[in-house]
């Protein structure tokens, strides 16, 4: 690394190369390379400023991406974009959520399962991570140096492992290949016409829950402890909202359930984080809109931080 610029032979290679069977690691081996709790805590407050910029930060990974990994170019639907832009808030999601480590790299897995089912194989995720510095890098401008850089490969190097033991899993399964080129050749990823909080539940379960119930409900569950939407028995207003639809398939992209693009999308507004039903920090801790309190030590904790890590990379 030079001058806060990121290699790709940093980060672990992934887990088998095409046309061999897939090194599948468990829950231990997983386990093992969790990052230090200080790295955890320093890639926190990082991807709390991340959030507040976060257009910003999906946009530059995205360009990021293109530069490394040209193929996403071939990706449907619209260039990978949808894709790479669930991988990035997947990221932002681990560092900034409540769930314990193992339920952040089982949800990570489902990451990695989903993306290589729609075209992104397990290869990738080398070269993404040198994108996601990159583009941390732009945001964080002269904060960023060799220790917050070390953090970051860290933090980086542990989801990778769940993201390609996900791939390598869903690659593994029969039918595979005949499923994937089906999805490049038709752009299945994004045809599903979603319009209401009614298709996103009969979307889920006829992709992921056909004959389990049980799981769809924990999954609506999750859905609506994020973004406030019942999705079994939607608020009227919430039914069709383009916020409140959007955001629901935003959340459902980072816990690896791809169900394509709102059917409005291009043409509906960024929803603000002051609307109703619009997605927060996935269970971010520290920060709160909506408390003045909250905000202001916050602002002072990442005010410390920015002095600390300024000083440590002179």
């Amino acid at each position: 690394m030079e001058n806060g610029v990121t290699d790709a032979s940093q980060f672990p290679p992934p887990a088998a190369p095409p046309g061999q069977a897939p090194q599948v690691p468990g829950r231990h081996a997983l386990g093992a390379d969790r990052p230090s709790a200080d790295s955890l805590r320093t890639v926190q407050f990082s991807c709390q400023l991340l959030f507040r910029r976060e257009a910003e930060f999906v946009d530059h990974f995205y360009a990021c991406m293109l530069a490394v990994v040209p193929g996403v170019r071939e990706l449907a639907p619209q260039h990978g974009r949808p894709l790479c832009d669930g991988l990035v808030r997947s990221v932002l999601w681990a560092a900034l959520t409540q769930d314990t480590p193992e339920v952040v790299e089982a949800t990570l897995r489902r990451v990695g399962a989903s993306h290589q089912r729609q075209g992104f194989p397990e290869a990738w995720y080398r070269s993404s991570g040198r994108a996601l510095l990159d583009a941390a890098h732009e945001i964080h401008k002269g904060d960023w140096g060799s220790l917050l850089s070390s953090h970051w490969i860290a933090y980086y190097t542990w989801l990778s492992k769940s993201l390609t033991s996900g791939a390598a899993t869903a690659r593994s399964q029969p039918g595979h290949a005949e499923a994937l080129g089906h999805t490049a050749g038709s752009g299945a990823a994004g045809d599903a016409h979603i319009e209401s909080l009614g298709d996103v539940v009969a979307e889920l379960r006829t992709r992921y829950f056909p004959e389990d119930q049980r799981a769809l409900a924990a999954i609506c569950t999750r859905v609506a402890l994020r973004t406030g939407a019942d999705l079994r028995n939607p608020r009227p207003d919430q039914h069709a909202e383009p916020a409140v639809v959007r955001n629901v398939l935003n959340i459902l992209l980072v816990l690896g359930y791809s169900l394509g693009t709102y059917v409005s999308d291009r043409a509906a507004p960024r929803a603000s984080p002051h609307d109703e039903g619009a997605v927060q920090a996935p269970d971010r801790p520290l920060v709160g809109d909506t408390d003045d309190g909250q905000l202001a030590l916050a602002d002072g904790m990442l005010r410390r931080w920015k002095r600390l890590f300024s000083k440590a990379n002179r």
